[in-house]
This record gives C-alpha cells, structure tokens and sequence, in this order.
C-alpha cells in the first residue's frame, strides 16, 4: 500500500496522472498486438476448421487454434479491464486536481440528508450543492454517505471524546494511503446505485427459518433428483413411462411447494448481487491492509475472526444469488427446475448461509460504512495539508481557534481568523456593519465545529475544542405548513437551545440577529433577557448582532462576555471590507451609505 507525502498534493496528483498515462500507452500496445493477433488466429482456425468439414482433415489443428484464440480472447479481456481501471484512475488524479482549485466535483451533495427541524445543518450549509458535504464527500457506497451525513449531524448528544480521537488517527493514517482509498472508489464507481438492493438484503436476514431446511426433507430433495433422471434414463432402457411421469408429478409438486419462498427471496436479493460483489472487495482490501490506527485495526478484527473472512462470506452469497438468476432461462431453467430441483436446492444452500451468517451481516456492513466515510475526511485531509487535526479536551468549554477559515470560501479569497474563549465557558457578541463577515464567521466556528467532532480535519492552523451539543439560530424562517410566523420560529429554537442548557448539556451556540420577527424595542429587551440567562450558564457560544446594547453586557458579565467586530469603511463612494475579527464592538456601521447608494435621500 502506498503512502504518499500529504505536503504537496498537487504534485502527487500530477504523477500519478503520468504514471496512469504510461501505464495506458503500454496496454494500448498490448491492445493492438493482441487485437491482430485474435484476427489471425481467427482466420487461421475458420481456414482449418473448413479443411476439416471440405477435406476430412485431422480435427486435432483446429482444436489448438481454437485454445490459442480462447487464450487470446481471455489474455486480452484482461487487458482491457486495467485499461479501463487505469482510465477511472487517471480520472479520479484528475478531479482532485480540480478539487484542489475548489472546483465541486459530480459526486452526490447530499441533499436528500436535509431534514427541516435539525439544530444546525440548514444553517450551516451542510448539505446540498456546493454544501460542505458536497465539498468533503467521496464516498463509494450509499452506506458510507450515510455514515459521513451521520458523523456530520450528530445525536443530539456531545461527541465522546475517545470516539473523536479514535476516528482521527483513523483519518491521519488514511490520509496518505492513496492506493486504498482509491481502490475503495473503484469498487463503488462501476454501480449507478452502489446501495441498490441493500433494503432486500436487509429484509432477507431477518427472514423466519424456511420448512424445508429441516433433516428430513432435506434428504427427500436429494432423493427425487435421483429418482427423476433414473426414470428419464430408463425410457431409453423399455422402463414403464408411467414411472417417469410420477417423478415429474412428485417433483413438480415440490416445485410448486417451494415456489413463492424462491420467487420471495429473489424478489429480496437479486438486485444486490452487484452491490455484494463491491462490498466483498472493500471488504478483502481491509482485510488485507496494514493499517496500525486503533479504530481501523478493531474494524479490520471483526472481518477476520471466526473461520472463513467476511469477504469470502460475503462473496459466497454472491455466487449463490448467481445459481438462482438460473430461473430467469425459461424453458431450459423449467426443464431442469422439475428433474433436479434447481431452486430448491438453491434456497438451501442461501438458507444455510443464513443460519451461518447473518448474524455478522450488520456488523460487516457498518465496517464499509465507517471505512468509506473516513476515506472522504482523510481525502480532505491529504488535499488539504495546511489544516489541522484539533485537540479534544475535556477541559472546559473550551474553544481556541488559530487562523479559522470557512473551507467552502476558496483559499485565495478566505480571510482566516482567530478567537479564543480558553478553559472557562464564553459568549462573544460579534458586532459590525452589513457584508462585513459577521454571519459568515459564524459559520466558519460551525462547520469547523462539525468536522472537528467528526473526526476530521478542521480550516484551521491551530484548533482546541472540548465535546459540545452544536445549536444554531441564524437562518430561521415561517414554517405555513406547521402555522408558525417568523417570530414563533425564532422562538422555538432559542428554547431547543434553552432546553438543552437546562438539561446540564455542555452546549455551544451560534445565533445571528436573534428575534428578527418583532419590533426593534421588544428585539432589544428580549435579546439582552436572554443573554443574560445564558450568561449565568456553563454555556458558550457566538452572537451576531446590530443592537451595540448588547454589547454593554460585557460590563455586567466580564469574565464571561467578549465584544468582538468586523469593521468597514467607505472608500470613493465604495463599501471597504477587511473581514478581519477584532476585539471590542463596532462604532461605524453602513445602513445609510447603502440607501444612498440606492439613490434613497438620506
């Protein structure tokens, strides 16, 4: 497994791009030369086998020239499926190269993860196109977008923090492991729908245990095969035809009884074949790294213990769903389903790998779920090397943030900064003018919040954070579907955040413009009451707001308010932003230089 140097990423893309190139230009050669080759041979055999047929020739020439073609054939079947791979991996080199210029690649936004209601996904623009799982995500399987949504929503509860560390060095030690994340997404990029027949298969082992697989009707499955092509072979030998006839009454009787539970587990399994085979060899790649990372060793255990692997498991059911896609032949599959019990036989051995298996299923699939989902935080990790890895402490609240930057804004238009709330809880109220990056910095904590509790790397030069319940008040709007105004939405998730501090919580806040929907006078007084409830709580967080009143809560909390702002200034008649956090609050706002803009007489 190669491990490549994360400190230039472009470079590692750049030569791996040519390496595939090379590797191309050599198979093209092969390509041709085994192309011709086949033609030859061909001609060669079509030439012998009508001096066969015309002339009484030996049939021993044609038989080699047929072997050679077929060794040929196969020979250069291989080749073009490494031409093939080869292509998707200088196409996967490619779209990172892209990615590195913060290009958003064609891989799922994760927009259907999306749920209205949640503390702070909407707000902080974690799903959807150009989201920061659209950004992060690239993944093989379904499963593993939905364990990297997951990582990125939370449970409604502070991220323990082993967990976080354990995923971490996970992430740290995939990261430069190109070669297997890699192989990871070329097992995935083959299916339209990597996850297509998973349901099935899920509903498949919970299935009750089939009548059929009991002793003694097992050994009658095997007898009346055997009863059924005796009869068939003794119609040649003057054997009674009513023999043969009651072989097929008995074994189609038997067909009949087991009908509706093959129809019934090929209707659960059959479109999973496909994904079996991907998960089998993200499987057989685990099983087979050399991984060191605490967390990816535990993952890698429980594949291998216990007799055969989970790959080979796994790769077993997909042979046997093979055997049964046999019922699809028609009139060959019916002949053969009445003398020797095809499908019955078929659904015994699924059925034993059942009884078997099926109790390891869940865990193997939660293996390339994981597995998956921290290949896409360690590909941000890899592309990314200037980022961090945080520190989870225990200590606090606690928040440190050294050169924080919103990783969805390009890095050469990012404005980075820092904000240090240290070991005791803290609440800072961030004032400044409109445009002037108030709501965007809030963001920034946020979505460094979220990939730091996931495990991975944050937009930061330093970052130190302990386990916190995220919440968010910043774009909330009415919800007509549930009869609530604006204000009764404000409301609403200013008391989720109310609740969880009274449940004792370690909470970390993000509000922008609290109570928008109500007028300027009960905004202010609602809003200081608030803070001033928040205040007297182990509880942090960030306020974005206009209202300077707010400010002067610094007086009445010292050790526990912060005043910080954003700052503009108007330059030739133009708006001049810097984006830069300083601390203390704003004394020069824009409202008015915008109107006139506008052309309103101010």
């Amino acid at each position: 497994m190669e491990l490549s140097n994360p400190s230039d990423p472009e470079a590692v893309y750049r030569r791996r791009i040519e390496d595939c190139e090379a590797g191309l230009r050599r198979l093209a050669k092969s390509d041709l030369a085994l192309g011709l080759g086949k033609l030859i041979l061909l001609a060669v055999d079509v030439y012998l086998l009508v001096r066969v047929v015309t002339a009484g020739r030996p049939w021993l020439p044609a038989g080699i020239g047929l072997g050679l073609f077929a060794a040929a054939a196969a020979v250069h079947g291989a080749v073009l499926r490494r031409k093939r791979r080869l292509t998707t991996l200088k196409a996967i080199q490619e779209n990172e190269l892209r990615s590195l210029g913060h290009a958003f690649l064609d891989v799922a936004d994760g927009r259907e993860f999306e749920v209205s209601g949640h503390p702070y996904s909407a707000d902080l623009e974690l799903f959807g196109p150009r989201s920061v799982f659209h950004f992060v995500n690239r993944t093989a399987t379904e499963l593993g977008r939905d364990r990297l949504a997951s990582l990125f929503k939370g449970d409604g509860m502070p991220p323990g923090r082993p967990a976080v560390l354990a995923r971490q060095e996970a992430v740290r030690e995939l990261a430069p492991a190109l070669d297997f994340r890699h192989a990871l997404r070329l097992h995935g990029l083959g299916l339209k729908r990597p996850d297509r027949g998973a349901g099935g298969l899920a509903e498949f082992l919970k299935e009750p245990a089939w009548i059929l697989a009991r002793p003694a009707l097992k050994a009658a499955m095997f007898v009346l095969p055997v009863f059924a092509l005796g009869a068939a072979a003794g119609l040649f030998f003057g054997l009674p035809r009513w023999i043969f006839y009651l072989a097929l009454l008995v074994n189609g009787s038997a067909v009949l009884a087991g009908e509706k539970r093959a129809a019934r587990t090929y209707g659960l399994i059959s479109k999973a074949r496909d994904v079996l085979k991907s998960y089998a060899r993200i499987l057989n790649d685990v099983e087979n790294s050399g991984f060191k990372a605490g967390r990816l060793q535990e993952l890698k255990d429980r594949l291998i213990k216990d007799g055969p692997t989970a790959s080979a498991r796994i790769e077993k059911l997909s042979s046997l769903l093979g055997l049964l896609e046999f019922r699809t032949g028609q009139v060959v599959y019916f002949v053969v389903n009445v003398l020797v019990l095809w499908d019955l036989h078929c659904l015994l051995r699924i059925e034993r790998w059942r009884k078997e298996t099926a109790a390891r299923v869940p865990a193997w699939l939660e293996t390339v779920a994981e597995v998956d989902a921290l290949s896409s935080l360690a590909n941000t990790a890899f592309n990314h090397p200037q980022w961090s890895f945080p520190e989870i402490t225990e200590r606090g609240p606690a928040l440190a943030m050294e050169a924080a930057g919103n990783p969805l804004i390009p890095d050469c238009e990012r404005i980075d900064n820092d904000l240090v709330f240290g070991d005791v809880p803290r609440i800072a109220v961030v004032t400044g003018p409109n445009m002037a990056g108030k709501s965007t910095f809030l963001k920034t904590v946020g979505v460094n919040l979220v990939l730091a509790f996931a495990g991975g790397p944050v937009c930061a030069r330093r970052m130190t954070v302990s386990p916190a319940v995220l919440m968010t008040s910043m774009k909330v709007n009415d919800s007509l579907d549930r009869g609530l105004s604006l204000f009764h939405a404000e409301l609403q998730r200013l008391k989720d955040i109310l609740d969880r501090v009274g449940d004792g919580m370690p909470v970390f806040f993000l509000i922008d413009e609290m109570l928008k929907g109500t007028n300027a006078a009960d905004r202010q007084v609602g809003s200081i009451a608030l803070l001033r409830q928040l205040a007297r709580r182990n509880v942090s967080g960030l306020v974005a707001t206009h209202d300077l009143h707010l400010t002067d809560l610094a007086g009445e909390f010292p050790d526990k308010v912060l005043n910080f702002h954003f700052d503009g200034r108007v330059e030739n008649d133009r708006l001049v932003f810097d984006f830069a956090l300083r601390p203390g609050r704003c004394e020069s706002f824009n409202a008015l230089a915008l109107m006139k803009r506008m052309g309103i007489d101010v």
